[in-house]
């Protein structure tokens, strides 16, 4: 649809009226004024009409936030399969396959998200840069990392048997040194258990200085797990290949056995394999999920359960709840596309008035009104980091402005309002692509807990089955235990289930 001329169109609210909407706000505060006029001058200096949205600012940040944070899971349960040392190494060769596969077959399926690429640091910048040699997969084990070609062969299984067995790799792996210069592979496996609090890291593990893949294939104790790095992919894709490298995996398992025999015979004595080692800079997580009955779950019940659990942990007398983002997926609902595409975040917090939360039926009219006016005007959020990372500014000072810490302060309040103290997503694939239950997900939170502020923030993430739906929460401070987790999983479950029976 054609846009009317400039002059025809309506004026964005301004960031005051936008912030107004959110929350209570005290404008002597220098933080407050910064925040309105800073994002309004860099507008300016950017020359940027914020009356669209547009794919790459969200990319932009991503690149611009390379560390740890950016890292994400999705699961299975792993169930009571072999856990010997030949049998994991047999399960990584599979899960190799798998994972390049998945990635070929939607390299360029994605808008905006080419996945035959692997991911290279450029002056602190996070980038992706074209594979040259499509196939190959970096083995982390824990006497080293080498790259191999991801076919399943007993070659590759008895040559991985020998490396953790500390013996020499032979031709078949070529060992990936440490010295700045990235692999040329969007994919690793690792062979030893993953740390469930950090687990979401495991692709990072096959990194040099210069970076490396940014998909991961591998296990804690209980979990099957593919990892990404949001700058690659959004959660839309990272399901498709999730469940497309689960399937592979499941479709192999008839060479297991003889894969198995081929490691064990590399390494000698079928000893067992270390953990592998938290990864630096990671932040543990606490993690809960659950499998819910499908018709309990849609996006306003969701976002009005998640309101009412924020207010719970953390009661004010103010007039809106805290705040918390939603993923939405941008453009016409008609548009076959849409559900590929990058996604824009959305801040929303529930209205109180004299101490009592807004009603589901005020709240989904105003959500809906909310989500319909992101695809012309974005709102806070997007404005604030599109106006940032289209400013006129040297590259290093941009990417300071759009890095965060995530640490709330009490002396910067618009942190916690920007970051939200949760996150909400929910993913509906269809068709052939709709996944098996459960699938599980975790991504990092916004916002840390410190001793000043021990509540944190955490992710809620659906995925829809169909009939079924997982939903997932892994967080910091309250939520940063497994324990913390499910027991606010179970807070907003109960809310969720309250609002059928209101």
């Amino acid at each position: 649809m054609d846009h009317p001329d400039d002059e025809e169109r309506a004026s964005p609210p301004s960031i005051a009226a936008l912030v107004e909407d959110l929350t209570d706000v005290r404008w002597s505060h220098p933080a407050w004024l910064s925040l309105a006029g800073g994002t309004a001058l860099l507008e300016r200096m950017a020359r940027w009409r914020p009356d669209a949205l547009e794919e790459d600012v969200y990319a932009t940040y991503l690149s611009a936030n390379g560390s740890p944070r950016s890292d994400t899971f999705m699961a299975r349960d792993r169930g009571e399969d072999d856990r010997s040392a030949a049998a994991s190494i047999a399960r990584a060769v599979l899960r190799a396959s798998a994972a390049v596969g998945a990635v070929s077959g939607l390299a360029r399926e994605l808008p905006g998200q080419p996945l035959d690429v692997g991911l290279r640091f450029d002056g602190g910048w996070l980038r992706r840069a074209p594979i040259v040699r499509p196939g190959l997969a970096v083995f982390v084990t824990p006497r080293g990392r080498f790259v191999a070609g991801a076919t399943p062969s007993d070659e590759l299984a008895r040559a991985l048997g020998a490396a953790c067995a500390g013996q020499t790799a032979g031709a078949t792996l070529q060992p990936l040194d440490g010295d700045g210069v990235p692999a040329d592979a969007a994919v690793a496996v690792d062979v030893s258990l993953q740390p469930g609090g950090t687990a979401r890291h495991l692709h990072r593990r096959a990194w040099t200085s210069g970076g490396g893949p940014w998909l991961g294939v591998g296990e804690t104790g209980t979990l099957e797990l593919v990892t990404t790095c949001h700058l690659a992919v959004d959660g839309y894709g990272h399901g498709l290949l999730a469940a497309r490298t689960f399937a592979a995996v499941d479709a192999g398992r008839g060479e297991l056995a003889r894969l198995t025999a081929a490691a064990r015979a590399g390494l000698g004595a079928d000893t067992s394999l270390p953990e592998a080692s938290e990864v630096e800079g990671s932040r543990p997580l606490g993690f809960a999920g659950e499998v819910v009955d499908g018709a309990e779950v849609n996006f306003p019940r969701a976002s009005y359960a998640l309101g009412r659990t924020l207010d719970a942990l953390r009661p004010t007398a103010r007039s809106f709840a805290p705040t918390f983002s939603v993923a939405v997926a941008p453009g016409d609902r008609g548009d076959a596309l849409r559900r590929l595409r990058r996604v824009a975040f959305i801040l929303v917090s529930l209205r109180k008035l004299d101490g009592e939360i807004e009603s589901f039926e005020a709240f989904r009219a105003r959500l809906r009104e909310l989500v319909a006016a992101e695809t012309s005007q974005p709102g806070l959020l997007m404005r604030i980091l599109a106006a940032t990372a289209k400013a006129p500014l040297p590259r290093a000072l941009r990417r300071r402005l759009l890095s965060s810490d995530g640490s709330p302060s009490r002396w910067l309040p618009p942190v916690e309002v920007l970051a939200g103290r949760a996150s909400l997503s929910l993913i509906r694939h269809v068709g052939r692509d709709l996944p098996p239950a459960p699938l599980y997900a975790a991504s990092a939170p916004g916002l840390a807990a410190t001793r000043d502020d021990p509540m944190g923030s955490f992710v809620i993430t659906i995925l829809d089955h169909g009939s079924k739906c997982t939903v997932s929460l892994d967080g910091t401070g309250f939520a940063g235990t497994d324990a913390g987790a499910h027991a606010v999983l179970t807070r907003f479950l109960a809310e969720l289930r309250a609002i059928e029976k209101s």
